[in-house]
């Protein structure tokens, strides 16, 4: 479930395939999206309010308008079902989509037409700076790289040749990037994403064998928030190197 920009409404998904806004003050319901065929597992507002974007086990993704609840249209990457999809948080407003083939686009919106694909590498995940300036993605041969706005040019950030390199993410300024390990080391690092340098390193799990699944900055930067797959959730302040 999300709030929406202006915080009056809630968006909810379902294991039936529909996503529903209500009211915040109310609890009535205001729209039902209807039209997936199978578990909405991520809905989303756009940053000014004015769309919902529903992602689906069925392989889809629909955009709607967030005032009548009406579909605008259907999106899909072509031979291949979405792993994600989200809204690009600055304008021009796009949407960014992985597929579980590893192909990654943009989508206009609101006509939902591809503007750019990118297909040289096996993309596991992907997500903007908060900025909307640069992306980070990481691979499935265990590296992250950063991307500008368009998809027209790329920096490789680090690579490993274990599982260093799977989950990746943008400090709320945009200055840093994180990333971690969702395998059997559960490493945590801070990059600057201008000088590509890295600043510190953490251990989620000195001497036990698990990965992390979440990790992120708090919304001020000042701490960094990591889950691990043992159950453990850790909090650190940043240090003098960032």
């Amino acid at each position: 479930a999300v709030f929406s920009p202006c915080g009056r409404r809630i968006l909810t998904a379902s294991f039936g395939g529909d996503a529903v806004a209500w009211d915040v003050q109310t609890g009535e319901e205001l729209h039902r999206m209807q039209g997936h065929g199978s578990v909405v597992f991520s809905c989303d507002y756009s940053p000014d309010g004015d769309l919902v974007l529903t992602t689906s086990k069925d392989g889809g993704a629909k955009l709607w308008d967030a005032r009548s609840g009406e579909e605008i249209c259907a999106l899909g990457i072509r031979g291949t079902k979405l792993r994600g999809a989200s809204f690009t948080p600055r304008e021009p407003l796009s949407i960014l989509a992985v597929g579980e083939d590893g192909t990654m686009v943009l989508w206009v919106v609101p006509d939902g037409t591809e503007s750019r694909q990118w297909s040289g590498r096996h993309i596991a995940g992907a997500a903007f700076s908060p900025c909307g300036d640069r992306l980070v993605a990481t691979t499935r041969d265990y590296c992250v790289w950063l991307f500008d706005p368009n998809l027209a040019s790329e920096q490789k950030l680090c690579e490993s040749e274990t599982y260093e390199a799977q989950l990746a993410g943008f400090s709320p300024c945009s200055r840093f990037v994180l990333t971690a390990s969702g395998g059997i080391t559960g490493v945590v690092r801070v990059w600057d994403a201008v000088s590509l340098e890295e600043l510190c390193a953490y251990e989620a799990t000195p001497g036990v064998v698990s990965g992390v699944n979440r990790v992120g900055f708090s919304p001020c930067g000042s701490r960094l928030l990591v889950a691990t797959y043992n159950g453990t959730v850790l909090v650190w302040g940043r240090g003098p190197a960032f």
